[in-house]
């Protein structure tokens, strides 16, 4: 006769049984999520394959264990690094790295590097400070692209190997902290205004050379000019003479008689200029021989001494003129 106990206790064992069976027959089937992979092992110390996408059939456990899993989405990490300039100044600057496994090198990825991202933050913190250290503050903010090639070949080239790939590399704008932000600001407004006084003085300076050669090239053209107006006048005397003298055959005219006529023609000319002009005017001629020089000086000093003496009561536009020609 059976127990009903026993039996019971039977039937449990062998559900209990069945159960643990079930379950150990589901630990076949893995499921791996979009955009990851996973790595299996044998009794969880040798490594056996990866596990792409999707439902995947493995041996049950603990004879195929899941190892490592990891996503295959691009990853950020970032760091802000404070560091004195090559000229001592303060300046903070932010720069993130974005990395992926590389397809094809998932077993690198998952086993090469035990902190992949943490060995990425301090290298990407050590190349920063070392960098800032060696620029000034003009440099460092005009080296931002540099530092993102500079940062993207090395950060390929190192953990390249380790099965990473490098996407893209980001750094930020340098910032000052404040103090040092205006005190960097009244330098650079000294700076431009030192630029732009040295700017307006070589621009004065080539226009002064600039006026200078113009002027000199004036003056030459206006000898030139009043050379050839001489050499006419010359040709012109040297024609009227010679026409005066062929004129008369009978010798009663020289070549003095001559030009002693065509300086009276100037000398009356100069009386008409004078009396032209609209202000007081003095003319004192002279051309006689002898004592001439000396009594046109004594007149002209008595001339002058007479209008300065009377400046203020002759009517406007009154010319005064002396003759002191010799009789």
């Amino acid at each position: 006769m059976n127990d009903p106990v026993f039996e019971i206790a039977i039937f449990v064992a062998k559900l209990v049984g069945y159960g643990f069976l079930g379950l150990w027959l589901l630990s076949i089937f893995v499921v791996v999520p979009e955009k990851s992979f996973k790595t299996t092992s044998w009794f969880g110390s040798k490594f056996m394959r990866i596990l792409k996408p999707g439902l995947r059939i493995k041996l049950p456990y603990p004879l195929e264990v899941v190892d490592v899993s990891m996503s295959t989405k691009v990853q950020p990490i970032g760091v802000k690094v404070t560091s004195m300039t090559l000229d001592n100044a303060q300046i903070s600057i932010q720069a993130s790295v974005h990395y992926t496994p590389k397809e094809g090198s998932y077993y690198q990825a998952a086993y090469a590097l035990e902190n992949p991202e943490g060995q990425m933050t301090t290298y990407l913190d050590n190349f920063l400070r070392a960098q800032v250290k060696t620029l000034n503050v003009q440099q460092v903010f005009s080296s931002t692209t540099e530092f993102q090639q500079d940062i993207m070949e090395k950060l390929s080239e190192k953990f390249g190997e380790y099965g990473y790939k490098i996407e893209n590399v980001l750094v930020g704008e340098p910032v000052l902290s404040e103090q040092m932000a205006k005190s960097y600001e009244r330098k650079l407004i000294a700076e431009q205004e030192q630029q732009a006084a040295v700017a307006e003085g070589a621009a004065l300076k080539t226009r002064l050379t600039m006026k200078a050669e113009a002027e000199g090239e004036s003056l030459k053209i206006k000898a030139q000019a009043f050379k050839e107006f001489r050499k006419l006048i010359a040709e012109g005397n040297t024609e009227a003479i010679k026409t005066f003298l062929e004129d008369l055959h009978d010798g009663s005219l020289n070549a003095k008689s001559v030009l002693d006529f065509f300086a009276g023609l100037d000398e009356r000319e100069a009386y008409r200029d004078a009396a032209a002009q609209g202000g007081k005017s003095v003319y004192i001629g002279g051309n006689g021989g002898g004592n001439a020089g000396n009594f046109k000086q004594e007149v002209g000093s008595a001339v002058t001494a007479a209008l300065l003496a009377y400046e203020d009561s002759k009517p406007k536009g009154m010319v005064a003129v002396a003759d002191t020609s010799a009789k």
